[in-house]
């Protein structure tokens, strides 16, 4: 199903038991399906669920386009419960981004694509606003924050 440029959908879950949610969990791209595939089919994750976690996270003024900060909702990827080798359970809040989204852009030597760069950083910097929310978070539940890059999520394997 197309929503948009990227490949978007709900996720038809295979273990009903091992997903939280009453609703089918919504994909936002052929990455994030393929993090529900994961999920869902590998016998090591317990239990998972998709954009259960909303977390409150505030922007400076220097990246807010409209002006004024405010406290803004971070909806997390996914969760899930992870058993390790050591039988221990290990729970996560996952995100998922392109790898050009989870660094800082290069200052470009060339003026005409200094729009661009702005517009990158800007980007970054939000998520990073909200990354750094959300580590908050995880420290405070017991949880660890994960973000998968296409990197990641290619070598997963079930």
């Amino acid at each position: 199903m197309a929503f948009g440029k990227w490949k978007q959908g709900f996720y038809n879950v295979i273990n009903t038991q091992k997903y939280i949610g009453n609703n089918k969990p919504f994909f936002r791209s052929s990455w994030e399906e393929r993090v529900c595939y994961y999920f869902d089919l590998n016998k090591n994750v317990l239990a998972w669920s998709s954009e259960r976690f909303v977390i409150p996270y505030r922007i400076g003024n220097e990246v807010d386009r409209f002006g004024k900060p405010k406290i803004r909702r971070y909806f997390v990827d996914f969760y899930c419960e992870i058993k390790g080798n050591d039988g221990t359970t290990k729970k996560f809040l996952v995100e998922v981004k392109p790898k050009s989204q989870s660094v800082l852009p290069e200052i470009p030597t060339n003026p005409r694509k200094s729009k661009s760069y702005k517009t990158k950083a800007i980007t970054f910097a939000i998520n990073k606003c909200k990354w750094d929310a959300a580590e908050q978070y995880c420290n405070k539940k017991g949880f660890q924050f994960k973000i998968l890059t296409e990197e990641d999520i290619y070598s997963m394997k079930v």
